[in-house]
């Protein structure tokens, strides 16, 4: 059974890969979907929280140049998954197509929409 914590909002991402590529974005939670992007890259995906864990899968896809936090891959997905942590969470995840490529997330929440201007 799934708990209900309320994750809906905007939060901030700074993500690391383990071949060194970093970057950052922004995502926006609501009733079990989210989207975000980056400067290069869009994804989407579906999320839920059980056990006070958060999974998430995701399609990224590249929309401008730039390079993904796994190299010169323009469009991949990701399995997502960590402690439920408010206002910031670190979470784990790595590439679907190559389960050796991982990174880390760090999310933190916005506060309200004052934070975004």
């Amino acid at each position: 059974m799934a708990t209900r914590v309320d994750l809906d909002g905007t939060y901030k991402l700074e993500f690391a890969s383990n071949l060194n590529f970093r970057g950052s974005g922004l995502v926006t939670l609501s009733n079990g979907k989210f989207k975000g992007n980056d400067q290069s890259f869009e994804w989407r995906g579906t999320y839920e929280v059980k056990h006070e864990e958060l999974h998430a899968e995701m399609h990224v896809k590249q929309f401008s140049g730039g390079i993904s936090i796994f190299g010169v891959v323009s469009e991949f997905d990701l399995i997502v998954n960590g402690p439920v942590e408010l206002p910031r969470m670190t979470l784990k995840g790595y590439r679907k197509e190559e389960p050796d490529d991982k990174f880390v997330v760090l999310m933190t929440r916005f506060q309200d929409s004052n934070e975004l201007v």
